[in-house]
């Protein structure tokens, strides 16, 4: 422990500095240490002088929790918001000393702030949860918030908390601290066993390390001071509220606490079905850390008033399958150190990044921003991960990623193999973030045009619509000749069109795996488009996992020169009923359409000469909606059977006349 200690003839000012992090001094241990300087005997009532009742007695020269004479009371400068363990001990209260001649609203100065018992504080152990992460300490007795009724004059100065570090804790804020009975710690880590085991992106956690730099890991723990960008493509799952270098601050304390029944459990209910209101969710665990920093690295500094805190905490939320993380921020110093605020994965298969800076000071005040309209808080479902059954493989080592750039597009693939589109033979193709697939150029275009377009270019649009990977989701893509992959294309062919032999050479995969949408990152959207081709044979597969309501404009499909050949998916072109797309299909596999598009001409000799369809009542076909969603399949019906996809079906009404 460093300490530094300036003594004066009356007053003795102790002002210690911050611990390391190898030391884990307890609270009641130093003031044990400290009492012994203060005698209950040496305080007398008539000793207190009405002169020292003004409010210039905010000085930091005059604040000191040491010895105290009789002739020194005049110095106990302590504010209304300077409750601390410091200031409380039994053995010392002396009734003498009730004299509120020394106190004064005034007194909140930062230059009463004493820092002597700061280090050993736990900033949050003496308020309720509704209380700011700083910076109370664990007396028992110091009840009141009013230093009127100050139990010693030798106590009664050491308010070691700046007006910016007692104010409230922001209602966002689970509880936290030692009047929600949480766990406090000061070390550089600690393991906490989970009662209920936690899911995060497909793997499942039955603890979690909380470190003292702001991270939460389920693996091993993390110590490394200085955070690293996101995604880091690494070997760790890992949660980073606020990742920043511990060794900045000169006093660091996190809590934690695992609640598995109670009001917490019924906020957190409320919590995610404002955030997330389509799934009828109930949460039956939360795990809450909180962490609570003051920068007080400098020792030059003398006065825990000028350093500022940091406070911020992680809720883990999960129940029916679900999992769901909160991020609360409260207080924000400046700093100067790296941060890096999101999550990550292993192999960076899902990842978020909030906030990332070299330079702390190009920070932006994390309390007031949000993903969910809640200032200072972002809210995630963290349970997916493990695509859908009809998702061919991605996120694979040999997957080629999008830049995370809004708008933005692959450069130019080459193809491994000529794909035949409606007649038209390319040797290139690019993947564009927005949700769509071009052969001659990268498309930009965020808002898509309607099917047909008659005039367009060749398109495969799996979901056109502004998505946006920068902060969430990965759009990648990969190739194969040959393998599994080839085999598994092989089959589903077959499978959906049985009156052809076809032997599958080649395949290319391109994913939008958990894409937001333009603004509203807190949303998820995963789809696939896989070409497949062998032989003279050309073939789409469309595959829709989670599919995110939206307000935008989307399409899906595909559509080709002057429109000679499209197809426009049923119901896609609502945004509010696009998640059903998860559910429809063409061959009978919910979530996959599959389309031959080697060529628009019939090369079949079969004469279709009726078509049988299931309606499940005549409301069917009264609802125009419903409609179009029926001609479509009947078209799609045709086109398997190798009709041009440019056939055109008419819907004609007939009245009937009662004679």
């Amino acid at each position: 422990m460093r300490l530094f200690l300036v003594s004066q003839l009356l007053l003795v000012l102790i002002s210690v500095l911050a611990l390391t992090r190898a030391q884990n001094t307890s609270a009641p241990t130093t003031l044990a240490a400290i009492a012994p300087t203060t005698s209950p005997s040496t305080t007398s009532p008539s000793t207190t002088s009405p002169s020292t009742t003004s409010p210039s007695t905010t000085s930091p020269s005059t604040t000191s929790p040491s010895i105290t004479s009789p002739s020194t009371n005049s110095s106990s400068t302590t504010s209304p918001s300077t409750t601390s363990p410091s200031t409380t001990s039994p053995s010392i209260t002396s009734p003498s000393t009730n004299s509120s001649s020394t106190t004064s609203p005034s007194t909140t100065s930062p230059s009463t702030t004493a820092p002597a018992i700061a280090p050993i504080i736990s900033p949050s152990t003496n308020y309720p949860s509704t209380t700011s992460p700083s910076k109370n300490s664990t007396s028992t007795n110091s009840t009141s918030t009013n230093s009127t009724s100050s139990n010693s004059t030798s106590t009664n100065s050491s308010s070691t908390t700046s007006p910016s570090t007692t104010a409230p804790a922001p209602t966002i804020f689970y509880p936290f601290g030692s009047a929600a009975g949480d766990s406090e710690h000061f070390d550089a880590f600690v393991n906490v066993a989970f009662s209920t085991p936690f899911v995060f992106f497909g793997r499942t956690y039955n603890n979690t390390y909380v470190n003292n730099n702001g991270l939460l890991t389920f693996s091993q723990p993390l110590p490394e001071s200085l955070p690293y960008y996101i995604p880091k493509n690494g070997t760790e799952d890992f949660i980073a509220p606020l990742w920043i270098d511990p060794d900045y601050f000169g006093i660091r304390n996190y809590s934690y606490q695992e609640y598995t029944s109670g009001s917490v459990l019924t906020r957190a209910t409320q919590d995610i079905n404002r955030y997330f209101p389509q799934r009828g969710f109930t949460a039956s665990w939360v795990f809450v850390a909180t962490w609570e920093y003051v920068q007080m690295w400098n020792t030059s500094v003398s006065n825990l008033s000028s350093a500022q805190p940091i406070s911020f905490q992680v809720v883990l939320i999960s129940g029916g399958g679900f999992s769901f993380i909160l991020m609360n921020y409260g207080d924000f110093a400046v700093i100067s150190s790296p941060v890096e605020a999101g999550y990550d994965t292993i192999n960076s298969t899902d990842y978020y990044q909030i906030h990332y800076a070299n330079n702390g000071s190009s920070t932006p005040n994390l309390n007031s921003t949000t993903n969910v309209n809640v200032p200072g808080r972002w809210a995630f479902l963290v349970n997916s991960g493990l695509a859908p059954e009809i998702f061919y493989p991605f996120g694979l080592s040999g997957d080629t990623r999008n830049a995370a750039v809004d708008d933005g597009s692959s450069s130019v693939i080459p193809l491994l193999s000529p794909f035949l589109f409606f007649g038209r033979t390319y040797r290139q193709i690019y993947v564009n973030n927005n949700g769509h697939l071009t052969f001659n150029q990268p498309s930009y275009q965020y808002v898509p045009y309607s099917f047909p377009a008659n005039g367009g270019p060749d398109i495969i649009a799996g979901l056109w619509t502004d998505l946006d990977n920068r902060a969430r989701g990965v759009v990648s893509y990969h190739q194969y000749t040959n393998g599994s992959v080839l085999t598994r294309a092989t089959q589903d062919i077959n499978n959906h069109f049985p009156n052809l032999t076809f032997s599958a050479s080649w395949v290319f995969v391109a994913t939008w795996d958990k894409v937001a949408y333009f603004p509203n990152t807190n949303t998820e959207t995963s789809f696939q488009v896989v070409l497949i081709s062998g032989s003279s044979f050309s073939f789409i597969l469309m595959n829709y996992g989670d599919i995110a309501v939206t307000g935008l404009q989307v399409e899906a499909g595909y559509d080709t020169v002057s429109s000679t050949d499209f197809f426009v998916i049923p119901g896609s072109k609502n945004g509010n009923s696009i998640s059903n797309l998860k559910n429809s299909s063409n061959v009978h596999v919910p979530g996959r359409w599959a389309f031959r598009v080697d060529s628009g001409r019939n090369t079949s000799n079969n004469n279709i000469i009726g078509l049988q369809m299931k309606l499940s009542s005549f409301s069917d076909l009264t609802q125009s909606g419903n409609i179009e969603s029926v001609l479509q399949q009947i078209k799609q019906v045709l086109v398997n059977y190798h009709l041009p996809s440019n056939i055109e079906l008419k819907l004609r009404k007939l009245q009937k006349i009662k004679p």
